[in-house]
């Protein structure tokens, strides 16, 4: 075991940048520690190359990047998995949820004035298998439940954290004109949505590859957007509730299994 720790030696770190006063970050990694990574972008920004930038300590390498700042794109489910950034397939760019992202140059795929949402939770019957039969306490630790748009999109969540995350998701939305949630991190799904006038540009990103892939991409006449979205929240709160009755039930001493 020594000899395979002592194989991982390098320590590297990943420095999110920025070359001007635009939104968005690029990003590169860079062996060191985390005060030799930021000595040099420090250096970098002295020399006006960067106009400003972040560094994160990221893992120890077998093998040390030469180049002094090497430019890097992870994988999109490994951006999923270890970070919370958005990947701008527009602008070839990364993004914290809280900052701006801007609205897209590429057009819409299609406007479109059908626009529905729906959703299962277990224990609901479900042709794929995700959703399971409420058998024992420990399988109310996590409800599943799938999201659906139009017929395009089925998505595969945890019931309780999606639902309570819609409100703020519209919040900021309607506050702000841009908003984002991210589903879960094994679901590898991100929703964006921008208000146009009045329409909302809606995009669904899928982080389940090597490259982000946009799924859904519609311009929605805003009303029905939120319409449907409050929609979707008053159905998984329901089903969610209905979860809580049998749950009581089953750990109520009178229901127990085997009393």
């Amino acid at each position: 075991m020594s000899n395979i720790r002592e194989e991982w030696k390098y320590p590297t770190c990943v420095i999110l940048y920025k070359t001007d006063n635009t939104s968005g970050w690029l990003m590169a990694k860079k062996s060191g520690s985390k005060e030799e990574c930021e000595k040099l972008c420090n250096e970098l920004t002295k020399q006006n190359k960067f106009t400003a930038y972040k560094c994160y300590v990221d893992s120890w390498d077998r093998y040390k990047i030469e180049i002094p700042l090497c430019q890097h794109i992870p994988s999109a489910y490994d951006l999923h998995m270890r970070s919370n950034f958005i990947w701008n397939t527009d602008e070839d760019k990364f993004y914290y949820p809280e900052e701006f992202m801007p609205y897209p140059s590429t057009l819409a795929t299609q406007f479109t004035n059908q626009f529905f949402t729906d959703a299962k939770v277990e224990p609901e019957p479900d042709d794929d298998g995700f959703l399971n039969n409420l058998d024992s306490e420990e399988d109310f630790e996590c409800i599943s439940g799938i999201l659906y748009f139009n017929e395009d999109v089925k998505i595969v969540i945890e019931a309780k954290p999606v639902m309570q995350d819609i409100p703020q998701f519209l919040k900021r939305l309607k506050t702000d004109g841009y908003s984002n949630l991210c589903i879960e991190e094994f679901w590898y799904t991100k929703f964006l949505a921008w208000r146009k006038d009045d329409n909302i540009r809606f995009i669904i990103q899928n982080y389940d590859a090597d490259k982000v892939q946009i799924i859904f991409d519609k311009l929605i006449e805003q009303d029905l957007f939120y319409n449907e979205f409050e929609k979707l929240y008053n159905i998984l709160k329901k089903k969610l509730a209905y979860v809580d009755d049998l749950y009581n039930e089953m750990t109520e001493p009178s229901g127990r299994k085997g009393n």
